[in-house]
């Protein structure tokens, strides 16, 4: 790191003042042979050519930096204090950076801290400089290194001035420098030249205010994780684009951190102003054969027969594998293998060893998890085969209509834009019908601040939700015939305040409010902006995640799969929150690079 002219003209002053050229010491004459000196091992003074016979080179001056000559000091420094060479090389060269430091790249500590640095803090390492000399002298060797390590350090513009008023250098840097301190045998931590202190909010994207960064991050659960691995994918998931420092924390307790370039909108990447309701994960149906269904009964026979109403439990799940892992009988056969099956004597009536069996289960949820998918995973070797469906309706003649369950029909299925659930959820639907998407990655960074925690957010939809219905009961007073909600949704559909007229005769004022509250809604705070691939997002193009500590193997190893080596875990939610930070690199607030095979993006936003 080259040091500008000012800072190089502020250490030349500085070194002639604190370092000033000592008197060369005198001499003493070397024996010669015809001209050629010879010098006793390890001189100071003598190269090679000492030893060598030959005759030195003739050697054209040479004018150090402001860096070499401070390192050459400190060194001749340490030397004297009793260290070996090279170790004393290393100590200064780890301090004003050369090809001995311990810090990466050659840099010093001198390259990490400001120019911040005053006359009196030259003084107070001077003065310990001193301090290092009498220790010398009085023959305390490692007291004297120490006090040295403190006076290089304080010589060094802004250090102890930087460290004590801002306890923080750069991110990791003050936890770097004491390690790399400390193995040339400095200990700096007793000095607290460089101190470990809560660190100040440091700056992860310029010009933006810490938190405020924005940060695309994908929620799921670990059974979720699993059914994405062995599909091959997420079939259009949905991605919240939220702020650092008030991430999204619903819709599953592992978080999964895309890169920032998945944020520029397109016509395959909407990106809309709010969450936009759009099509879930379809229904799936299991389809079990009959030789397959007798197979299963023998497998869990034995623990059926442990259990009040074990054979009805057993051909409950056979009717609902869908929702197996809320199965009385799956739940007893992972506790029996385990030999913590509670004793159904103990309990005078069938309900309450149901609940001791679900409350066991709950303390083991994670280690149930893991079961279950072994479970799973072993019943084609049992031969079972469970078939998994797609539903998607009825045909004209009434019969059921089935897909094949893989990657490509659930992306036809998911694909889609706001309010596409296909349900009514009353003013959250009729937000996300008026949601407008974004078409560039400007209009984003410009409605950054429209992000808000999900604290707020709570009375942001409390007072929108009484709004809502006061304009539902005006409605249904002029005609109660007709779903309130449903003609205010059609209204934002139609994009039509007219389309009323069909059903209702309405003053003008109520028209009026109707417009004004839709016309509102559009422009609400939230929570996060959601990011809806058109496409199957494979899990190797996250960059890392955050789980819970108690997350399971199976999950664990998925992740590892797919090549997601920066995860962190967490215990409580404040810890997932703070988590976060560990991602600065995917923090963004201005136009991400596009991603590779995109370059029109960037275009596109220049229009």
């Amino acid at each position: 790191m080259a040091y500008s002219p000012i800072e190089d003209k502020y250490l030349s002053v500085l070194t002639s003042q604190q370092f000033p050229d000592m008197p060369a010491e005198p001499v003493a004459t070397e024996p010669s042979v015809d001209g050629v000196q010879l010098a006793e091992v390890g001189a100071t003074k003598m190269g090679d050519y000492g030893y060598s016979g030959q005759r030195q080179p003739t050697m054209t001056d040479y004018d150090p930096t402001v860096r070499e000559r401070m390192a050459d000091f400190l060194q001749a420094g340490f030397e004297k204090f009793g260290m070996d060479r090279y170790k004393a090389r290393q100590n200064a060269q780890t301090l004003m950076g050369g090809g001995s430091s311990n810090l990466p790249m050659n840099i010093g500590i001198a390259d990490i801290v400001p120019f911040l640095g005053t006359a009196l803090q030259t003084q107070e390492a001077a003065r310990m400089g001193g301090e290092a000399v009498t220790s010398a002298q009085q023959g305390n060797i490692g007291t004297a290194a120490m006090q040295a390590g403190g006076a290089a350090v304080g010589m060094i513009p802004g250090v102890a001035g930087t460290v004590k008023a801002g306890k923080a250098l750069a991110p990791k840097a003050g936890e770097m420098i004491i390690k790399a301190t400390e193995k040339t045998g400095m200990p700096v931590r007793g000095l607290n030249i460089v101190e470990q202190a809560p660190q100040l909010a440091v700056e992860r994207v310029p010009g933006v205010k810490p938190g405020d960064e924005l940060i695309v991050q994908h929620n799921l659960t670990a059974r979720n994780l699993l059914k994405a691995d062995k599909l091959g994918g997420l079939p259009v998931p949905s991605l919240a684009i939220s702020k650092a420092s008030s991430p999204l924390e619903n819709f599953g307790e592992i978080t999964l951190i895309a890169p920032k370039e998945m944020a520029v909108p397109s016509a395959k990447n909407p990106v809309f102003a709010s969450d936009a309701y759009t099509k879930r994960f379809p229904t799936i149906d299991y389809q079990i054969d009959s030789k397959s269904e007798k197979t299963l009964k023998s497998m869990l026979s034995d623990v059926a027969s442990k259990i009040p109403g074990g054979d009805y439990k057993v051909d409950r799940l056979l009717n609902d594998w869908n929702d197996r892992k809320y199965s009385d009988v799956l739940a007893a056969k992972f506790l029996d293998e385990r030999g913590q099956l509670p004793n159904p004597a103990d309990f005078d009536e069938s309900w309450k060893f149901d609940s001791a069996l679900r409350e066991a289960v709950s303390k083991n949820q994670s280690e149930f998890t893991d079961w279950l998918e072994n479970f799973d995973n072993l019943l084609p070797d049992q031969g079972v085969n469970v078939k998994e469906r797609i539903f998607k309706g009825y045909t004209y003649n009434g019969n059921r209509r089935y897909a094949e369950v893989n990657l490509t029909n659930l992306v036809k299925e998911m694909k889609g834009g706001a309010n596409e659930e296909g349900w009514n959820y009353g003013v959250s639907s009729l937000r996300a019908a008026a949601t407008p998407k974004f078409k560039k990655f400007s209009e984003i960074k410009a409605s950054r601040d429209k992000l808000i925690d999900s604290k707020s957010m709570e009375s942001v939809k409390d007072q929108t939700r009484q709004a809502y219905e006061s304009l539902l009961d005006r409605l249904f007073k002029v005609n109660p015939q007709y779903d309130a909600g449903d003609a205010m949704l059609e209204v934002v559909q139609t994009r039509n305040i007219n389309s009323l007229d069909r059903e209702y005769d309405l003053p003008q004022e109520l028209k009026a409010d109707i417009s004004l509250f839709i016309q509102k809604i559009k422009s609400l705070p939230t929570e996060y902006f959601e990011l809806k691939p058109q496409r199957a997002v494979s899990l190797d193009e996250f960059k890392g995640a955050i789980i819970p500590k108690d997350t399971p193997k199976a999950a664990r190893d998925v992740l590892t799969k797919a090549g997601i080596t920066d995860i962190h875990e967490y215990s409580t939610p404040e810890e997932r929150k703070g988590l976060f930070d560990k991602f600065g690199k995917e923090m963004f607030a201005t136009m991400p690079a596009a991603p590779i095979g995109a370059a029109t993006m960037q275009d596109k936003e220049n229009k």
